[in-house]
């Protein structure tokens, strides 16, 4: 399953799964001085990146440590097959299937409140 999460500052820490989390993540330490809390807070959201494998580089590679392990030395490697570049394909499907992504990239949504409006509504406890 594909993990989404919200951040008001950095994509480096992703671990707010909600806007509201990333909210009272970003500024719960600066509550207890009025005047370091923003009137609006906006927080991002952020998707793993997409990823892809080039088969024909990866089939290489492994052709390559084939011939130099076990290859004809008067002989410059064998050449791909057809079934080779398949089953190549098919693996790196298979990796990036697998392959848990630590990069993420925004996806263009925002949330944007009103810092003493959310606060409200979401945390009380919080006095402006």
């Amino acid at each position: 399953m594909e993990h989404e999460y919200w951040s008001v500052a950095d994509k480096e820490i992703l671990t707010a799964t909600t806007p509201d989390d990333a909210f009272v993540l970003h500024y719960e330490p600066l509550i207890s001085d009025d005047a370091l809390m923003p009137k609006t807070m906006t927080a991002h959201r952020y998707r793993p990146q997409n990823a892809s494998l080039n088969a024909n580089q990866v089939l290489e590679r492994v052709l390559q440590e084939l011939d130099e392990e076990y290859g004809n030395p008067e002989d410059y490697g064998d050449d791909p097959t057809d079934k080779m570049l398949e089953a190549a394909q098919e693996f790196c499907q298979a990796v990036i299937a697998e392959y848990e992504l630590w990069m993420y990239e925004r996806t263009g949504e925002i949330k944007t409140v009103n810092t003493k409006e959310w606060a409200a509504g979401y945390w009380p406890e919080w006095k402006f």
